[in-house]
């Protein structure tokens, strides 16, 4: 009866509908139906309260640093760091503890070229990026030896 069902209600063929065990009955599309509705329900909820968090984080991290008289600009650099770094460690970490050591240093030094080829290039698209030669002198050593020592 079920591929019965399937195969008129859907078109799909009886065997192939018995096969994959396709909605084969009212019931089972109605609970289809539901469950669709309660992943899509949750994905929703669930960037809300990913939103609301990661709001509440960036303003608990402000009160920090105002409290300890660090500048604004070093824990922004400092969450922005964080925030796009959490996957690839996470992956990094998955990946070593699998033994795939490789996967892990392509994953973190390919993660950070093209985070920074990213936002950099396409900053550049929209505002010129002026860079005072202060900042490259400091700054364009300790790069270059981060770079080489990974």
């Amino acid at each position: 009866m079920g591929a019965h069902y399937a195969a008129m209600h859907h078109k799909i063929p009886a065997t192939l509908a018995t096969n994959l065990g396709y909605l084969v009955s009212p019931i089972s599309a109605h609970i289809y139906a539901m469950e669709t509705l309660l992943n899509i329900a949750a994905i929703v909820i669930g960037t809300a309260l990913l939103a609301w968090g990661a709001d509440r984080f960036i303003d608990g991290a402000a009160s920090i640093a105002k409290t300890l008289n660090v500048p604004s600009l070093l824990i922004g650099l400092t969450l922005v760091a964080m925030g796009t770094s959490a996957p690839e460690i996470l992956v990094s970490a998955v990946a070593a503890v699998q033994g795939n050591t490789g996967l892990a240093i392509g994953n973190a030094l390919g993660s950070n070229i093209t985070n920074i080829g990213l936002v950099i290039g396409l900053t550049a698209i929209v505002v010129p990026i002026t860079v005072r030669s202060k900042i490259l002198r400091n700054e364009m050593p300790i790069l270059a030896i981060v770079s080489l020592l990974a």
